[in-house]
């Protein structure tokens, strides 16, 4: 058969794997709580939060208000600018939408005449930059074991040497589970792969009107 099958993030989460964007920001929340009673200090410029703050629900009702008020900001966390957009927007379901995210605000600072004063484009580019890295490290530490059968018969009946599989996901949930029914020369992770200087993840967006691309340029 001639088929295309595509893989998303749907596969990995029925697989048990904590992969949605709100996984990975509650992962972020987690580790900066237990970074403040630690010397190491790994998430660094990322996110702080002082001793003030006790718990969790006292983060989100400092999100809550920045909602409410457009003019407050977060100021009781430390946070890279982008992160704190993302905080804010906790409508946002999947990963493209946090890509969005950014280039919504790379339009924002440009539209209010301050690019340089956020120390230019680059400055902003650098902390997404973070994030992405971070995010690499947050889903390479995602395991997963079991094969499902359902899974197994589907792609067992889908795949053969005619066959290409479209993988968006940066995980490889796929070829590690389903060695027998996916062929690795013909799978494709289109988006990248984790930990792969050869295929790296691709993580950013894609500029089509001329204004954009005149942004971009900056």
């Amino acid at each position: 058969m001639n088929n295309l099958v595509i893989i998303g993030n749907g596969f990995d989460l029925a697989h048990g794997l904590k992969t949605s964007y709100t996984n990975f920001i509650e992962n972020l929340i987690d580790r900066a709580f237990a970074e403040r009673h630690s010397s190491a200090k790994k998430l660094g410029r990322i996110l702080s939060i002082p001793k003030g703050i006790r718990n969790k629900d006292e983060i989100w009702g400092e999100i809550h208000k920045v909602r409410l008020d457009t003019s407050n900001t977060l100021n009781t966390l430390n946070t890279l600018l982008i992160l704190h957009h993302l905080l804010i927007r906790t409508h946002l379901k999947c990963w493209c939408d946090i890509e969005r995210a950014y280039f919504d605000l790379l339009l924002s600072i440009d539209s209010k005449g301050t690019i340089k004063y956020y120390d230019d484009v680059k400055k902003l580019n650098s902390d997404f930059l973070i994030i992405k890295q971070e995010l690499d490290n947050y889903l390479s530490s995602q395991e997963v074991e079991n094969c499902i059968t359902g899974y197994e018969t589907l792609l067992s009946y889908l795949c053969d040497y005619n066959s290409l599989v479209l993988n968006f996901n940066y995980t490889d949930t796929i070829e590690r589970l389903y060695t027998n029914e996916v062929k690795s020369n013909r799978l494709v992770h289109i988006h990248g792969e984790l930990k792969s200087d050869s295929n790296p993840m691709i993580f950013g967006f894609s500029a089509n009107d001329s204004e954009s691309l005149n942004l971009v340029d900056k």
